[in-house]
């Protein structure tokens, strides 16, 4: 198959690959969780290592004309950027230190990268279901139950995080104190 696409589409593909990979890599998120080394709820990062899976591996990877829209790299940025911050404080908490604006950072942008990283996933779900309905129906329909599961799914893991970012920031306050 990749004899037959244009330079430009190879590149897209490479690409995609490597996006797979990477996400892919994602599952192993739960070791440092069932190690207690970092405390996050187990519930919610499952939730979203299964989001950005169906993601890269259900809809880029079936339908990787999607990965050319504006909406595919704002959910990219929000994740990627994301990423950076949260560990980047796990490593420096864990080594004992905690600039201050390490931790401005991981509890703030958070309210910024999340909707948009929500918003541009259930976007390019969205934009999935009409070809997904040309290639196979019953896959449009299991993309429109995620959908449809998706969003109010999402907004209990948005309350699980807001009261953990909440707790987390009490805790800082409370300890910066003493």
């Amino acid at each position: 198959m990749l004899h037959r696409v244009s330079g430009l589409h190879l590149r897209l593909h490479v690409r995609i690959a490597h996006l797979r990979l990477i996400t892919s890599w994602a599952i192993s998120l739960h070791l440092p969780l069932s190690s207690g080394l970092v405390r996050a709820p187990i519930s919610t990062t499952s939730m979203q290592v299964a989001s950005r899976l169906l993601l890269v591996w259900g809809v880029v990877n079936n339908f990787p004309d999607l990965a050319e829209s504006v909406v595919y790299s704002s959910m990219l940025v929000a994740w990627s950027v994301t990423e950076v911050i949260r560990y980047s404080y796990f490593v420096l908490n864990l080594s004992g230190y905690q600039p201050a604006f390490v931790t401005w950072l991981r509890y703030n942008t958070f309210f910024v990268l999340y909707p948009v990283g929500i918003s541009s996933e259930c976007w390019m779900i969205y934009k999935a279901i009409e070809p997904a309905r040309q290639a196979i129906r019953e896959f449009a329909w299991a993309l429109q139950l995620i959908l449809l599961i998706y969003i109010p799914g999402q907004c209990s893991v948005l309350r699980v995080r807001i009261c953990g970012m909440a707790n987390g920031l009490q805790v800082l306050i409370f300890s910066s104190r003493i």
